[in-house]
């Protein structure tokens, strides 16, 4: 299973929609609350024959709520646990214009892979 299907799995018990890039909502509403999922791969670990075996990948969720939701954020940090996931910080971002839903909250992580 690849690190976005780890997290995806992770999302989708979440009942609320979730976006690996931002979505262009055009016309229509945007959802009233929603994720933004984005990863990129950091060190990798066990060099046997000088290839790592294990690559680190460092995870952000970008939860959009009309306000703050702590239930929600709890909730996303105990599924990700649960799924391997080390929780790493947490943090209110702004309230963001661009978006047109109130609070920006990101919840960032970090996880291990195998090749």
């Amino acid at each position: 299973m690849s690190i976005a299907d780890r997290i995806e799995a992770v999302l989708s018990t979440s009942a609320v929609p979730f976006y690996d890039v931002p979505p262009d909502f055009g016309r229509n509403d945007p959802p009233q609350s929603y994720i933004i999922y984005e990863y990129g791969s950091g060190k990798g670990y066990s060099y046997g024959d000088g290839k790592a075996e294990l690559i680190q990948y460092l995870v952000t969720l970008n939860v959009f709520t009309p306000k703050p939701d702590f239930a929600l954020y709890e909730r996303l940090r105990s599924a990700m646990e649960a799924a391997g996931f080390g929780y790493d910080s947490e943090q209110r971002v702004f309230d963001d214009a661009f978006y047109p839903v109130g609070t920006h909250y990101c919840l960032d992580f970090s996880g291990v892979q195998e090749r």
